[in-house]
């Protein structure tokens, strides 16, 4: 069922929500947290920050803890009302929107981290902030291995998707760096799940949009942070000289650098990778390696605070564009792929179909997950290669500019068959038109398990089902 959409066949609507402050005055009384309802309280949640839909819950529900959730579920079967779950309402594609039913905001609460005697994992709460977390571990002079650029989203947001930045070109996805996790069930059962425990639940949760149920905690790894990162940048022509220049990046991170990222934005074509260091002298005498200084074009920049200057700017760089429409779409890909997908998005920017509204293409270089079991989900699990690629294409469009959405969403969904094509799968964090037929197709026997474990989580059909892999 897509969001914004009507209920899925069979599913029941108390007609109670008619009636959403009665409603709302019924649940308040079993909650810690506040119960929004009303026109003006509800209208800051009738979107998220794709800005593609507006619709509007009956009530939302600000949950501080694990007991008002489990408040919230249980009311929520009894009264036969469609939950759905949101973080910080960084979906694109409408995935933390509720059309007229129980909308759970699950986010800003922090809490004390709790990192083990070897310091090499700390358990959070989903609902925190990863720029709270990256705090918390700077005291203890550690970090998460990988993050998104933006810190901040929540825990238990990015658990859901996947999680890929600078430092997946080492440590692969951020899903992959979770020892365990806690979670809730629609139908009330609170479980902690791991490799060795309720195994399915655990591969299935990680970057599954959160169908199977509430995450609520999760111990995740931690590496040594620090102090000195080094980045080296160059310019290139174009994309496929960007392209060309990463083949080496294939055979995997061993002989390469500790990060990278490249990307295509204002007229410029750059790639940026580096080294950690511990020192100020050891940066100073930091240098990119025989073959990138053959090449020459590079630029050095020493960057303590990279990981929050990386955030800063793209808060910043989403504030140049006001109430755009914000059609951000994700591809994962192998280097073969990538060639391609490059090729097909230059002959549509040819063509006009992406018009002026293509604003930034970002690329991440991923590594496949040292796990000893498989994320079915995730994006990048179905490669061979030991690094695949992320390539982001992240259009601004004027809100009421209905002909430019069309023809970029057609656009989108023409590189979204080239990835599928050569074996690529999207990110399921942004926009795609990812129809039934083709889920089926790339997630193969997963896609059954899937709905087998949220039939069996969800016997009374509350859950939302999500905008794919529903």
């Amino acid at each position: 069922m897509a969001s914004g959409d009507g209920p899925a066949s069979g599913e029941t609507i108390n007609p109670d929500l008619k009636n959403p402050d009665q409603l709302a005055n019924k649940l308040k009384g079993h909650l810690h947290g506040p119960v929004l309802s009303g026109d003006h309280q509800l209208a800051a949640y009738a979107t998220d920050f794709g800005g593609l839909g507006y619709t509007k819950p009956a009530l939302v529900v600000k949950a501080v803890d694990e007991h008002d959730l489990l408040a919230t579920l249980e009311f929520a079967r009894t009264m036969a009302i469609p939950v759905t779950v949101r973080g910080s309402g960084c979906s694109c594609n409408g995935q933390s929107l509720s059309n007229g039913g129980i909308l759970i905001c699950y986010a800003g609460k922090q809490g004390p981290i709790s990192i083990t005697d070897d310091k090499s994992a700390v358990e959070v709460l989903a609902s925190q902030r990863w720029q709270n977390v990256d705090s918390a571990l700077r005291k203890q002079q550690r970090r998460i291995p990988v993050l998104a650029d933006n810190l901040s989203l929540t825990v238990g947001g990015i658990l859901s998707v996947g999680g890929y930045g600078i430092d997946s070109l080492v440590h692969g996805p951020l899903v992959s760096q979770v020892r365990r996790l806690k979670l809730i069930r629609p139908n009330g059962e609170v479980l902690w799940c791991s490799e060795q425990q309720n195994t399915d639940l655990y591969r299935y949760s990680l970057a599954g949009l959160g169908q199977l149920g509430i995450i609520t905690r999760a111990e995740v790894n931690t590496v040594r942070r620090s102090r000195f990162p080094v980045h080296f940048s160059r310019r290139h022509k174009n994309l496929r000289e960007l392209v060309q220049s990463l083949e080496g990046l294939r055979p995997g991170p061993d002989k390469g650098p500790d990060f990278f990222k490249a990307f295509q934005a204002r007229g410029k074509t750059v790639s940026v990778f580096g080294r950690y260091t511990d020192s100020l002298k050891a940066a100073r005498s930091c240098y990119p390696g025989p073959a990138a200084e053959q090449q020459g074009g590079y630029t050095r920049l020493i960057a303590p605070w990279h990981r929050r200057g990386r955030s800063l700017a793209i808060k910043l760089w989403v504030a140049r564009y006001g109430p755009a429409r914000r059609l951000w779409s994700d591809f994962l890909v192998d280097y073969h792929g990538l060639s391609v997908l490059v090729d097909v998005i230059e002959n549509l920017r040819r063509s006009g179909d992406f018009d002026d509204c293509l604003k930034s293409i970002y690329i991440l270089a991923i590594a496949k997950s040292g796990q000893s079991i498989k994320l079915p989900l995730e994006a990048s699990s179905g490669f061979s290669d030991p690094v695949n690629f992320g390539i982001g294409l992240y259009s601004m469009i004027p809100r009421n500019d209905k002909a430019t959405l069309a023809r970029t969403q057609k656009a989108v969904a023409i590189c979204l068959e080239a990835c599928l094509a050569t074996g690529g799968r999207p990110y399921l964090y942004g926009w795609h038109e990812f129809t039934e037929q083709q889920q089926r197709q790339t997630f193969g026997a997963d896609y059954g398990r899937l709905q087998q474990l949220r039939r069996q989580g969800d016997p009374d059909g509350i859950f939302r089902a999500a905008k794919v892999l529903s």
